[in-house]
């Protein structure tokens, strides 16, 4: 119960189906590059500027690189799921702005969404910055919808002007009374709420089955649970010690542990703490090995390093009876906390799962976010993902060949169990993905080039117009703001992830950390740039159409 378990799912699909696991990677990337397609399709009716964007996405990358792309982890299908779910909920919002849809094909649509979504929310435990983007997002477009439909109705009853004009471009259903309109509304709120209501019940089944087989309802207990808050506070508690690479120094724990009354009876579990193997220390022979006053433990992993001293003190006999201890142990904290017994940081903690930094440290994670924005474009430190390397567990090398059978058989993979039967492949493979990695190096500067010419081309555009009345222009105003929507979330997530990764990053910044967690950039640059290619197709198109009116009327 540590992490969510929807890579699992896909693993024992992968084996339940006989398939093999590539192509079943594979079938993601195509489903997210048929949402590109679909996405590019509705702001450009030009189909080959659609196929462009969707040839782009299918051979993006980060499908090929070692880290991100083939080595079996869950990185290995967020990134197609973040841009298959994210460009069919953009897909819905549209439909329902521009009241462009048929009630069953809406739904169908908001279906599809709702499992696409329930599914990719619990590959990561972060799906919460997902359901907050597609709330967002519903919110936005009902809005529209609502703010049109109301214009609509009002100018029909004035019987002035004709529901197509009062519109602003966003709706048709002309001669629609006003129940018609309050019907398609039900429906688009109806679609909105589909997938809520899907993770809602997924999150429900789930809790359960975990309660049953596991005694506790919840989904993970890596940052769910009083065992997660404990490590919170934690990260709280002042200390002269803490910086970015040490979120829980050994001073806050000691003082944790000195504050409350449960745990100042553990000595044992606090002697687990000192020697945990996450700080390299011995907790069978604390003569070897090194404690946490010598080497702290860096970033997160005081929070691994608490569910091992758990296990090693004995004190782990259930998750219900660790969540039981632990919420006693809260509930001490607070007091020390609110009696002075406890001061609180006063570093900045933008998120309850790491610590907290000061202004300077803030403003370096900004910087991070700029390194990692161009690694992500420049591709830098992508290694080609055929046979990167054989697994071999440090701490278990013995039976390393035995992992190799058992994947071999989950997988339906040979030979991973036997490289032999497939040597003479990797050379050439790896050499075909480098070309690729160097095509996409060039084409992602073009895009963002691109971008970064719509983006400040419709700022002058809507600056130099201070009324929108043309149809197109209601529409290509929503693609553009949809547009910069992408890029400030991307901008948001990454920050967020720097912030989370900067223990890996400080010091020297390492590309390959921050490619390694900052996936959700990935599908939202990948998005923004595709719609930007949409965006461009259309204003040329407008351009050139307007440029033949004029020498038409020239003549």
């Amino acid at each position: 119960m540590f992490k969510v378990a929807g890579y699992s799912w896909f693993l024992a699909a992968v084996r339940k189906l006989h398939w093999d696991y590539p192509t079943c990677v594979a079938l993601l990337w195509v489903a997210a590059a048929l949402a590109v397609f679909a996405l590019v399709l509705a702001v450009c009716r030009r189909r080959w500027v659609a196929f462009a964007a969707f040839v782009y996405v299918l051979f993006y990358p980060s499908a090929f690189e070692a880290d991100i792309g083939t080595r079996m982890y869950r990185n290995s299908v967020l990134i197609p799921l973040y841009v298959a779910v994210i460009g069919l909920a953009v897909l819905l919002v549209w439909k329902v702005a521009f009241d462009r849809f048929s009630v069953p094909g809406l739904l169908v649509l908001s279906v599809v969404l709702g499992v696409g979504f329930s599914y990719t929310y619990y590959v990561k435990e972060d799906g919460a910055w997902l359901a907050a983007s597609l709330a967002a997002a519903f919110a936005v477009g009902l809005g529209v919808y609502a703010v049109v439909g109301v214009r609509r109705w009002r100018s029909r009853k004035r019987g002035s002007v004709s529901g197509g004009s009062a519109s602003g471009g966003f709706a048709s259903g002309d001669g629609a009374g006003a129940s018609y309109t309050l019907r398609r509304f039900v429906a688009a709120v109806l679609a909105a709420v589909v997938p809520f209501a899907c993770l809602a019940g997924v999150t429900a089944a789930y809790k359960a089955v975990n309660k049953k087989y596991f005694g506790i309802a919840m989904t993970e207990t890596r940052l769910e649970g009083q065992l997660f808050d404990f490590i919170s506070r934690v990260y709280s508690i002042d200390s002269p010690n803490r910086s970015m690479y040490v979120w829980a120094p050994a001073d806050a724990i000691d003082a944790a542990f000195a504050a409350s009354p449960t745990l100042a009876k553990e000595t044992y579990l606090h002697d687990m703490v000192v020697h945990s193997p996450w700080v390299g220390g011995n907790p069978i022979d604390f003569s070897q090995g090194t404690t946490m006053y010598e080497v702290p433990f860096p970033g997160d992993f005081f929070t691994w390093g608490m569910h091992s001293a758990l296990l090693y003190a004995g004190l782990w006999q259930s998750q219900q009876q660790v969540d039981d201890m632990f919420r006693q142990v809260n509930a001490e904290l607070d007091r020390a906390f609110a009696n002075g017994t406890l001061r609180k940081s006063t570093r900045f903690q933008l998120i309850k799962t790491a610590g907290g930094y000061t202004r300077d440290e803030m403003l370096e994670c900004g910087v991070f976010m700029l390194k990692g924005y161009y690694g992500l474009l420049r591709l830098i430190n992508y290694t080609p993902g055929s046979k990167a390397g054989d697994y071999v567990d440090p701490l278990r090398p013995d039976e390393s060949p035995v992992l190799s059978v058992q994947a071999a058989q989950a997988f339906n993979l040979p030979y991973l169990a036997d490289y032999s039967l497939r040597e003479g492949r990797f050379g050439p493979a790896n050499r075909v993905v480098s070309a690729v990695f160097a095509v996409y190096r060039v084409v992602n500067a073009l895009m963002a080039v691109l971008l970064a010419v719509v983006l400040v081309g419709g700022v002058v555009r809507l600056c130099r117009r201070r009324r929108i009345a043309a149809p197109l222009t209601g529409r290509m105003v929503l693609f553009w703001l949809t547009d910069l929507a992408l890029v400030l979330l991307s901008a948001a997530y990454s920050y967020v992830v720097m912030w989370f990764s900067a223990p890996t990053l400080v010091g020297e910044y390492t590309y390959s950390n921050a490619n390694y967690y900052n996936l959700g950039t990935v599908s939202l640059l990948v998005l923004a740039f595709c719609l930007a290619l949409a965006i461009a197709a259309n204003a040329w198109t407008a351009h050139r159409e307007a440029q033949a009116h004029r020498e038409v009327q020239a003549a």
